[in-house]
């Protein structure tokens, strides 16, 4: 008799136990500002003109900036590791990031989302600066730029779709 309710118990305690184990794997998975958003990695290109592109490369713990802006290459790197280099979700949309400088999301941000928007058949990551301006990322390096400009009053619902 003894041994059934020790074996009851310990049944009862094990599968309590998977299910603690597994709450705590599923807030493993949250995204935090530790890494860069894993959809986001890689090389991504946007065509600035005259053979010329811009490259951003999301790895996982920097973000590197390769910008053609007057036809001149202006190159930044940023580092978690460094510390200058932060990331968060914009205005609480899941899928949406910004990456900023400094202590402040003012100082200077863009907010980066992987599309819906397929070009040659492959997503692309759009991003976000000011005025509804957005900018177009292509995995591969296409020779069209598909950047526009949003010019309705309400240009940050466009941000994340």
């Amino acid at each position: 008799m003894r041994n059934k309710y020790l074996i009851s118990f310990l049944i009862v305690f094990s599968i309590m136990l998977t299910f603690v184990g597994l709450e705590q794997n599923a807030s493993a998975k949250y995204v935090n500002n530790h890494t860069t958003p894993t959809e986001l990695r890689g090389a991504w290109y946007n065509y600035a003109g005259k053979n010329k592109w811009s490259k951003i490369v999301v790895n996982k713990h920097s973000v590197n900036l390769y910008i053609y802006f007057e036809n001149t290459l202006h190159a930044n790197s940023y580092s978690l590791k460094n510390n200058n280099l932060n990331i968060t979700n914009f205005n609480g949309k899941k899928n949406v990031y910004s990456f900023y400088t400094g202590t402040s999301h003012a100082t200077s941000s863009s907010e980066y989302w992987l599309s819906r928007q397929r070009i040659h058949g492959k997503r692309v990551m759009k991003s976000y600066y000011n005025s509804g301006y957005f900018s177009v990322w292509n995995r591969n390096k296409i020779k069209h730029n598909y950047s526009y400009n949003y010019d309705k009053p309400d240009y940050i619902s466009q941000i994340g779709k």
